[in-house]
């Protein structure tokens, strides 16, 4: 039997459906985290890229206003498309244009290298912090 204070384990632990309860908020790279923790990692926003982008030859560049996004976040982006076959088809050729998205305080600045896109997308953002 092991103290209930300290020491360490040298195996695996089953634990047969039951859960661990009372964890510390973690510090280290190795110390395991409550779910309320993980999730409080994760934020979701919702936006839309318009056709109104900005300059008159490439690259062409729009910024979306997104409360809540830091600078520091590598922001996970996807288009939410139409469930109109149609304007999805339109949607999905529109994001294929989108070559890059780049966070700063509060908005998201995307990029189109070489064609703008002519029909609004929809998007899903996610970051991780």
């Amino acid at each position: 039997l092991m103290s209930k204070s300290g020491g360490t384990m040298t195996g695996a632990i089953a634990m047969g459906r039951h859960k661990v309860t009372g964890l510390g908020t973690p510090e280290a790279d190795t110390d395991a985290a409550t779910k309320g923790y993980v999730d409080g990692k994760r934020a979701a926003y919702t936006a839309t890229l318009t056709t109104a982008w900005s300059g008159s030859a490439a690259p062409y560049t729009q910024t979306v206003a997104v409360p809540g996004v830091l600078a520091s976040d590598a922001p996970h982006v996807t288009p939410v498309y139409s469930t109109t076959l149609a304007t999805a088809l339109l949607q999905k050729e529109a994001w294929s244009k989108v070559s890059k998205a780049e966070a700063a305080a509060d908005s998201i600045t995307f990029t189109c290298f070489e064609e703008k896109p002519t029909a609004a997308i929809p998007i899903q953002i996610e970051v991780i912090r």
